[in-house]
């Protein structure tokens, strides 16, 4: 395996790995991926056979965690740990902390942070309701336990913004 840095020739291939690896939840295109000159991001690929089966891209997570690194990873999970051993030689300073963010049903990644040390220090449910579809009438009898949280079901129809 052999562990190099991003090329603008990967990016067809990053993409379609990092569509794999987020389940086709959302799509990537070569496109949105390029190499960068920010001293702050990292991007590093895996190769094995000459073949790029893996990628990490570490930057920064933004203003909710300004003194952290976000992790993220696709490909091939048993590349997973030599990109992070390659990416931990060269991190970029001014950083306390690195942040994996996956979600639990994507097992490479998991298994990874796992075995990595990682823990898990937050969680969030990514639920989705088609609202077009949705029918608040089936909950009405539930009302009264929403509105004594301070909760309030409304149609699109109904709502006042």
């Amino acid at each position: 395996m052999k562990v190099r840095p991003f090329q603008e020739a990967d990016a067809a291939t990053v993409a379609r790995l990092v569509t794999r690896s987020v389940r086709g939840q959302w799509t990537y295109r070569a496109g949105q991926f390029r190499v960068s000159a920010d001293p702050q991001r990292r991007r590093l690929v895996a190769e094995n056979g000459g073949e790029v089966v893996a990628a990490v891209h570490a930057s920064p997570f933004g203003a909710g965690a300004p003194d952290a690194l976000r992790l993220d990873f696709a490909g091939e999970g048993a590349a997973f740990s030599s990109l992070y051993l390659a990416l931990l030689a060269d991190l970029p300073t001014g950083f306390s902390r690195l942040l994996g963010v996956t979600r639990e049903d994507w097992p490479e990644q998991m298994r990874f942070f796992a075995a990595a040390g990682f823990r898990n220090a937050w969680q969030s449910w990514g639920a989705h309701l088609d609202l077009t579809t949705f029918d608040f009438e089936r909950f009405r009898a539930l009302e009264h336990l929403t509105k004594r949280r301070c909760v309030f079901l409304a149609s699109g129809a109904s709502a006042k913004h």
